[in-house]
């Protein structure tokens, strides 16, 4: 896809202004990404719409966009219009004026870094004509690397302008706000493996197999594997927007949809296509007994290319997926949240079980944890309180403020657990970790992003948390 020209409103009277509020990302599901009104109705002919195609869930803070806005028009007279787009308030054009034109397939582009964002989340809105189209994004802030393991820190001369970090297995991948990529296995050395990288999220992950321990990760829209370029059709390798990995598997979807998938033996391979691109939308599952992906496709979950069976016809409407491994038995545990707030997880030993209603479906409020003997566990936030489901077949209970340390159960926002540990942040940005058995206080002054804390599993009494503490614009 080729960026739209950028023209000048003032030279067409067709365009609709429209003043937009700035709010908090999450009280917006991330998946929505965006909505449409239409104009009119053309007799014998579908109506016209406006929606945004493309977006960045999360961009970083005082910090030019790292990922393109895609409004696409559709209609028989789509193409060479108007599209004007608006920003939240504080934000600014770092080039032109918000005023695009659609190209021969409808699509009027923003690229990366035409919009500088500040401190605040909020709404960007399209406007073409009568129609309008919006999506909200997050900001993230970025700072230095933390840990509670110094043996594990980042580099002192490395360690600044962290942006998005995220665990797998026994590795750990981090990316700064100028896209310089690190990472670190088993609480090793640090390696800068490359530049460039984008900082969206879910764009990078690390990959913890036999023989292969690398950061999986995206630049300008190239899967790299380690310091290389995947080994994946030259073709095909572009475009892509998110990747996932749980131990030895590894997924990677591109922007049209398709979805390739990795192992050491047979290496990359698509797999799907139509498969939905936005954050938490693909997972491995990785088992002692069984491994497999998982991902949506028009709302309906699939595994390895069939539609899953969840429940009696409980498969609609999914909006998120959460994998998990970890010390177990069986190694592995999957969980999803579905639009309306159905929360679901699946173990080898129990298959899907049915485990909460009324879950938050932003992204990181929710998370499947592995507890061993093939049960698994499924946390999730419910307007800021965690909730935490047992291993049963129904039934919820609400955890009590004393379970997340001394702080009351209220106002967290962010919960993570890739397998056996786990992490929650909280609105003020307080941070409370779990091994296992006990929840601790860690930190305060944590950036509250998606993507800013990370645990991999090196060991399990004595593995490394990490978290970003934000720096001042």
């Amino acid at each position: 896809m080729t960026d739209s020209p950028a023209v000048d409103p003032s030279t067409s009277s067709s365009v609709a202004r429209r003043t937009v509020i700035a709010g908090a990302a999450w009280s917006v599901p991330a998946i929505a990404l965006a909505t449409s009104t239409p104009a009119y109705a053309q007799s014998g002919s579908a109506a016209p719409t406006l929606t945004f195609s493309q977006a960045p869930a999360s961009t970083p803070a005082c910090s030019p966009t790292t990922s393109p806005f895609v409004a696409q028009l559709s209609g028989a007279d789509n193409v060479g219009k108007v599209v004007q787009f608006s920003l939240p308030s504080g934000w600014s054009w770092a080039s032109g004026n918000g005023s695009y034109l659609t190209d021969s397939n409808g699509f009027a582009t923003v690229p990366a870094g035409a919009i500088a964002a500040n401190s605040v989340s909020g709404t960007v809105a399209a406007t073409s004509s009568s129609l309008t189209a919006s999506t909200s994004v997050e900001t993230s802030s970025y700072g230095s690397l933390q840990t509670d393991k110094s043996a594990a820190a980042l580099p002192s001369n490395s360690n600044a302008e962290v942006v998005r970090l995220y665990a797998s297995g026994a590795g750990i991948t981090v990316a700064k706000r100028n896209g310089d990529v690190w990472s670190s296995y088993k609480g090793g050395s640090w390696t800068q493996v490359g530049t460039g990288g984008d900082t969206d999220v879910r764009r990078l992950t690390f990959v913890d197999a036999t023989n292969t321990q690398a950061a999986l990760w995206i630049k300008s829209g190239v899967l790299q594997m380690g310091s290389s370029v995947a080994a994946i059709p030259q073709s095909s390798n572009a475009d892509f927007v998110r990747v996932d990995a749980s131990g030895p598997l590894a997924l990677a979807v591109r922007s049209n949809g398709d979805l390739w998938r990795w192992d050491e033996t047979a290496g990359w391979a698509k797999t799907a296509s139509g498969v939905a691109t936005g954050p938490a939308q693909i997972a491995c599952f990785s088992g002692a007994t069984k491994t497999a992906c998982y991902w949506i496709a028009g709302g309906v979950l699939y595994v390895d290319g069939v539609a899953d069976t969840i429940g009696s016809g409980d498969n609609n409407g999914v909006s998120r997926v959460y994998a998990a491994q970890g010390y177990s038995s069986e190694g592995a545990n999957l969980a999803i949240v579905k639009a309306n707030g159905d929360a679901w997880s699946y173990t080898t030993g129990n298959g899907w079980r049915s485990r909460d209603t009324g879950a938050s479906t932003d992204l990181e409020q929710a998370a499947a944890r592995v507890v061993g003997r093939g049960m698994g566990a499924v946390w999730d936030l419910k307007s800021g309180v965690l909730w935490n489901t047992p291993n049963s077949p129904t039934g919820t209970n609400q955890v009590s403020g004393g379970f997340v340390g001394p702080a009351s159960n209220t106002n967290l926002l962010r919960i993570t657990a890739p397998g056996l540990l786990a992490q929650i942040v909280t609105g003020s940005g307080a941070l409370y970790t779990f091994d296992g058995w006990y929840w601790t206080r860690k930190a305060t002054g944590v950036s509250t992003g998606p993507g800013q804390v990370a645990a991999p599993d090196t060991d399990q009494w004595n593995s490394p948390y990490f978290w970003i503490v934000p720096a001042s614009c």
